[in-house]
Formats: structure tokens, C-alpha cells, sequence
């Protein structure tokens, strides 16, 4: 049963890279507006050049999605692992950054928080585990039968939903939340 979970949520991971890449390629501007924070000179002359570079950076995303989806080997699990690795990263610095955020899903994306960090980072641990099991194609686990076939993708696309809700609307409001609790905190008592 961990198995088949790992591998879930793998895919949901592969989901939510196949979706911020889908949106690099239509809307790459607040990608390269979050990369110039990481890369000053990348969000002013060579805007285009950016564009491109953020276009093709999705255009990886989706790639290595459906080919982690489709292959029965090690290399796709650990080269997603491996972008995961990175995506924590930048996360973690971002998040230390006010108001920062990666562009990842376009105007929706929010300021990082230890939320993204942390749904990073246990992609990492999973697919670190995963790494010392089988790998399998999705055809192979999604089940014998349409039935199962289809919950399995009905759960695919709603993890991927939710995943990608709890990165944008739920990291928004967190961001919210503790822009308002210091101002909304009782002052000190003042003795008379």
C-alpha cells in the first residue's frame, strides 16, 4: 500500500509540474519577473530572451512530466526528484524574501511560504524512497479495468488541483495572515 501511495503521489507531484510548465508556455512573464529577483538582469533588456528561456523551461516541465509518466526506469523519477531538490531550494529562499514570489503559476502564483518549501520537499523524500523500488509506468498503475483506471486519473487530476490550490490560495492567505496578526496583536498593557 506505501508503495502504490508513493507512486501517487509522485504523480500528482508529475501533475503539478505538467501544469506549471503548461503555464510557463502561455504566460511566462511572472516567471521572469520571479527569476530576476534570483538573476537581476533577467526581468530588464533581454525581456524576450527571457520569455523564451521561461517558455522553454515549461516546455522541459511537461516533458519531463509525461516522461516520468510514460518510461520504466530510474532516470525520469530521479532527474523529477532531482528538480524537486531544486525547487526547494529556491523555495526556501524565496521564502526569506518578503512578498516574494516564483512565478511558477503565473499571475495565480503566490508569495512563497514554508508551505511550498515543505510540498517540495517531501517530494524529494518520496522520490528518494521511490528510487529504491521498480519503477512503473502510470499505464501500469492506474489498475486492471476502466473503473479503476478512471479514479485513478479523476484522483490524479484533483491531487493536482489541490496541490496546486494549497501552492497559490492557501500560500496566499497564509501570507495574509501573518501580515495581519502583528498588526491585529494586543498591545502591551500600560500601567498607570
Amino acid at each position: 500500500m506505501l508503495e502504490l501511495a508513493a507512486w501517487a503521489y509522485l504523480d500528482v507531484a508529475s501533475g503539478l509540474l505538467m501544469l506549471a510548465g503548461a503555464i510557463k508556455l502561455a504566460e511566462p512573464d511572472p516567471w521572469v519577473d520571479a527569476f530576476g529577483i534570483l538573476w537581476p538582469g533577467a526581468s530588464h533588456p533581454g525581456r524576450p530572451t527571457w520569455r523564451g528561456v521561461a517558455r522553454a523551461v515549461g516546455a522541459g516541465e511537461i516533458g519531463l512530466a509525461g516522461w516520468f509518466w510514460g518510461a520504466e526506469d530510474a532516470v525520469p523519477l530521479a532527474l523529477l526528484t532531482m528538480t524537486y531538490v531544486a525547487f526547494t531550494a529556491v523555495a526556501a529562499v524565496f521564502a526569506r524574501r518578503d512578498n516574494a514570489s516564483c512565478g511558477c503559476f503565473g499571475r495565480r502564483s503566490a508569495p512563497i511560504s514554508t508551505v511550498h518549501v515543505v510540498l517540495n520537499g517531501s517530494v524529494v523524500v518520496v522520490g528518494l524512497v521511490a528510487l529504491f523500488e521498480s519503477p512503473t509506468a502510470l499505464a501500469d498503475r492506474l489498475g486492471p479495468g476502466v473503473g479503476s483506471t478512471v479514479a485513478y486519473l479523476v484522483f490524479l487530476a484533483l491531487g493536482t488541483a489541490l496541490t496546486a490550490v494549497a501552492m497559490t490560495t492557501a500560500a496566499e492567505l497564509s501570507a495574509i495572515r501573518r501580515r495581519v496578526e502583528p498588526a491585529a496583536a494586543p498591545s502591551a498593557s500600560v500601567r498607570t
